[in-house]
């Protein structure tokens, strides 16, 4: 009902539900203690320290989401680990061939030197010879199966993380700095680079949604655009360069599922806010608050009969220093703004990190279940 833009009996809620919606181990394992569950947790994606969320933590938090993604392909490049100063930090190379720095609260960064960092012509970015390869069958082995069995157990709606970032993509291969400067000063290699990632994304979209296109509610896909205070680019060259390779992947998607479109982008995103629906997203997020334009009430009242929100409580200030009433009364003001008409999905701007107390989540999830039923 929500997502069809009707208001539901309560407003729904996610949970770990996908990428950009979990929780960082050591906080998860502090909310089992609390809540006196004694497992052992999974990681469910090394580089942001995530977890797989537990059956019982879903029920316990009310979550009306299940998540789901493809498989890692059967040979990625090797994880190196290491210690420094003392600290738990892990280096990984991705299967594009980026090193990433991944400490225990979260944080994961891209590291020198980029892969693509010194190419100058399109020739190169097609000889490069760490492209992943998108017909490898282990990402799609199971992923059928795993969706019958959350539809034969559960109620909940389910989110296919797909993923397909084109802009970040390239931004981590090519390293920030050059990337930004290539839209002015090399705008032909951008879009060769942006071009050649989305072909292969395409590719495993296609052999995905093949197998369970109309099984599952929600496609989730990402590119962050936006930083705290503005776009990372001028809405102008967004439109010449970002945005016709945006509509061709949304719509080749669109195509294949009659699943709603879920797209993230962190930061100010309302400046891109009416392209993306040109470009036919349904749902749009995280909603972060604390960013510049993304006043909960002026989005609602803009955006709120054309896409759904998702996301919305905020990570940066009110979960890891507020107090379990004043998170509640935020979840309430949140739900008052965003919930009439529908259009809303309730979750965390991002993922839960350490510093967030368990009070405070359970006071979330808690209220949220309770308001307004």
């Amino acid at each position: 009902m929500a997502l069809n833009h009707r208001e539901p009996d309560r407003v729904p809620i996610d949970f770990g539900g996908t990428t950009a919606t979990g929780i960082q181990v050591t906080a998860y394992d502090r909310l089992k203690k609390f809540l006196g569950i004694e497992t052992s947790s999974l990681i469910a994606n090394k580089r942001a320290q995530l977890v797989a969320v537990e059956e019982a933590i879903k029920e316990r938090l009310h979550t009306d989401i299940d998540g789901i993604g493809l498989n890692p392909p059967a040979n990625p490049p090797p994880a190196v680990a290491m210690q420094v100063d003392t600290s738990p930090v892990n280096t990984s190379i991705d299967e594009w061939g980026v090193r990433w720095l991944s400490g225990m609260s979260g944080e994961h960064i891209a590291t020198n030197p980029p892969p693509l960092a010194t190419m100058e012509n399109p020739a190169e970015v097609e000889a490069y010879p760490f492209w992943p390869d998108p017909t490898d069958p282990a990402r799609y082995a199971g992923i059928k199966e795993k969706v019958t069995a959350l539809k034969s157990r559960s109620r909940r709606a389910i989110a296919f993380n797909l993923g397909c970032q084109i802009a970040s993509q390239a931004r981590n291969m090519r390293g920030y700095e050059q990337w930004l400067m290539d839209f002015i000063l090399n705008p032909v290699l951008a879009e060769t680079i942006m071009r050649k990632i989305m072909s292969l994304h395409l590719l495993m979209a296609e052999r995905a949604l093949a197998v369970i296109g109309d099984q599952v509610d929600v496609i989730t896909v990402a590119d962050d655009l936006a930083t705290q205070n503005g776009p990372m680019m001028s809405p102008a060259i967004y439109r010449k360069i970002i945005k016709p390779l945006q509509r061709e992947i949304f719509g080749f998607i669109k195509a294949r599922t009659k699943a709603r479109l879920f797209y993230h982008c962190c930061g100010a995103a309302s400046f891109f806010l009416d392209d993306l629906l040109e470009a036919d997203i349904d749902i749009l997020n995280p909603v972060q608050v604390s960013a510049t334009n993304m006043q909960p009430e002026v989005l609602k009242k803009r955006y709120g009969d054309r896409v759904t929100f998702w996301g919305g409580v905020d990570t940066q200030r009110l979960l890891p220093y507020g107090s379990p009433q004043e998170v509640a009364d935020g979840v309430k003001r949140l739900i008052d703004v965003m919930a009439p008409g529908g259009g809303f999905i309730l979750a965390t701007v991002h993922n839960v990190r350490p510093e967030v107390p368990p009070e405070n989540l359970i006071a979330l999830f808690d209220t949220a279940w309770e308001y307004v039923r």
